[in-house]
């Protein structure tokens, strides 16, 4: 698989949250690294991307994607599109930053390494229903694209698109 689409809630391409692992590598093939987080939650790397699994059932909660691979969302190509974090951003309407991760639960997606210039950093997650809700009470309202003067109240950053005044 070298083109991932993500579908909010539901999963990328044929893969789907709530899968086992044993289900998940009958359509993407064996993992390159098996881990545990310090969760206990399993991950399974593959070439560019990653699939972590609950703790307690070992499903599927969470697809992670690197720029190594070409993932769309929405028509919108993640990692080509110079402007698909605002794009994204925008589609979501309610977006939430929370230690470095952009965190849109209205489509169920994370963005890192867009919104601050860190390409080292640049990744998208699609995940799971409810994979986020025991941390909304520490997210900070993350503002809408294009508000310098918010961004730099929220973040303590000028968007690099913005001058300055």
């Amino acid at each position: 698989m070298s083109k991932f689409k993500i579908t909010s809630y539901q999963g990328v391409n044929a893969m789907h949250f709530g899968m086992s692992a044993l289900e998940l590598e009958q359509v993407a093939g064996k993992p390159t690294v098996v881990s545990t987080n310090r969760k206990g939650e399993k991950n399974h790397q593959y070439d560019g991307w990653s699939v972590r699994y609950s703790k307690e059932l070992e499903k599927v909660v969470e697809f992670g994607f690197t720029p190594r691979t070409e993932v769309i969302y929405q028509d919108i190509s993640v990692f080509k599109d110079v402007d698909a974090f605002q794009k994204i951003i925008s589609l979501d309407g309610d977006a939430f930053e929370y230690v470095g991760f952009i965190v849109l639960l209205k489509l169920g997606i994370t963005l890192t390494g867009f919104h601050d210039g860190d390409e080292s950093q640049k990744a998208i997650t699609a995940f799971a229903q409810g994979r986020w809700d025991h941390l909304k009470e520490k997210f900070r309202q993350f503002p809408s694209y294009g508000k310098a003067e918010k961004i730099v109240a929220t973040t303590g950053r000028r968007d690099a698109n913005q001058k300055q005044k």
